[in-house]
């Protein structure tokens, strides 16, 4: 998926690609690249705030 704070679009989208195979290697197009993108809908990046949506490492662990 292309979400809006990857791809700097208020959209959220599809990625599909088709890996290959080579001597038994399969080989990736990096997400940049993908030439198989399907719009899903209208989306806005969502906005994270320190203590409230995330927390710091050191409070995390104190928690759990």
């Amino acid at each position: 998926f292309g979400y809006p704070d990857e791809t700097g679009k208020n959209e959220l989208s599809a990625r599909l690609w088709q890996p290959v195979m080579k001597r038994g290697i399969i080989s990736f197009p990096r997400p940049e690249n993908v030439e198989i993108v399907r719009f899903i809908r209208p989306m806005k990046a969502k906005k994270f705030a320190l203590d409230k949506d995330i927390l710091e490492v050191t409070k995390e662990a104190k928690n759990s």
